[in-house]
């Protein structure tokens, strides 16, 4: 098992960019570049929703575009980001040498450890390649999986210099590896044989555990995996103190949405994706409109998954976390025995 870094096409990005800006369109260039291994594996990612044809016809215009007249909703959301750029191209310049310097072989192999600490003893997840690029779309991060069984993990430059530190990227490193090796484990879960509330609790592993193992986190019930260490290591400060400040609401909606799964008021996996990407993965504060940017970088199905799985870490170990995976009707006994045993029988979840 081992990690390397492709940070190849940047450099042959910003100067396709920077001649866009001037006013040149090389075709040419940008077909190289859209054919590059790394972008190659960004068009497989985002498939229909993002092509090499919508992309090429949308950056051959991107300096005139407003997001209204922008279709795909990947593009739209991306296009501050380039507009971003085009005001900022030597800040890029000087932050890209920097990833370089960064971004070294020993680096990459502490954060694969980190990330390997937080998984199963006996889980061989293979190697991995981290790629970055000037992103396609939406997602600043993700792990990818090619049909061929290679791993990837792609970190969008657009968006880690203008929203995000290079710092803060050096501990998602880990956490981006950790869901490598969780999403193996996922999908050896066989669907068809565990219920909806199940499913509903293991939604919860995955980000949760990341920030649990791989950032240090911090809950108000789970405890720091390295006590010894800085907490919430990329994690943005005040998000974070959000969710733990808010942790109260989020564990009654929590209970709230267990019991419209236990009266079938949620039926099936679509109406569970809706609320997890409708409540879970909403980015809003309760103070902040719906029609405005969120502003949470991390979102309530981080922070709750550290509660709730890793209260479960905090008791019985690392080991039997993951045998969870195979026994998902113990999750909540076992979280409810470990909070017993903390004192906070307050937020204890019925078990029927």
């Amino acid at each position: 098992m081992k990690a390397k870094c492709s940070l190849s096409s940047l450099n042959s990005m910003v100067a396709f960019l920077e001649n866009l800006s001037n006013g040149l369109f090389d075709d040419k260039q940008l077909e190289l570049i859209m054919n590059h291994p790394d972008y190659e594996i960004e068009f497989l990612r985002y498939n229909k929703r993002v092509t090499k044809q919508k992309f090429k016809k949308y950056i051959s215009k991107v300096l005139q575009l407003t997001e209204e007249q922008i279709e795909e909703e990947d593009l739209r959301v991306h296009h501050s980001c380039y507009l971003y750029f085009f005001k900022n191209i030597e800040l890029y310049k000087k932050k890209i040498l920097k990833l370089e310097q960064i971004f070294t072989p020993e680096f990459i192999n502490q954060q694969f450890y980190i990330a390997k600490n937080g998984l199963p003893d006996n889980l061989n997840i293979g190697d991995i390649t981290i790629i970055f690029t000037f992103g396609i779309g939406m997602s600043f991060g993700y792990p990818y999986v090619k049909e061929t069984g290679e791993n990837y993990i792609h970190f969008d430059v657009l968006q880690l210099i203008k929203d995000f530190s290079i710092d803060e990227l050096k501990y998602q490193l880990a956490h981006e590896i950790h869901h490598i090796g969780v999403n193996q484990l996922h999908d050896a879960v066989d669907l068809s044989k565990i219920s909806l509330e199940q499913l509903f609790l293991l939604y919860f592993s995955g980000e949760g555990l990341a920030v649990k193992y791989c950032n240090n986190a911090e809950g108000k019930l789970t405890k720091l995996i390295y006590p010894d260490k800085e907490p919430n290591l990329g994690l943005d400060h005040d998000s974070w103190k959000y969710l733990n400040d808010h942790f109260d609401d989020y564990f009654n909606h929590f209970l709230e949405h267990l019991r419209e799964i236990r009266s079938r008021k949620l039926k099936n996996q679509e109406d569970l994706d809706q609320l997890i990407n409708r409540f879970w993965m909403d980015a809003h504060t309760k103070e902040q409109p719906k029609d405005e940017p969120g502003k949470l970088k991390q979102l309530p199905l981080y922070s709750f998954g550290n509660e709730l799985w890793g209260v479960i870490h905090d008791y019985f170990g690392k080991e039997e976390v993951y045998c969870l995976f195979y026994n998902l009707d113990q999750v909540i006994p076992l979280y409810n025995q470990a909070l017993k045993a903390l004192g906070k029988t307050e937020y204890l979840i019925p078990e029927k």
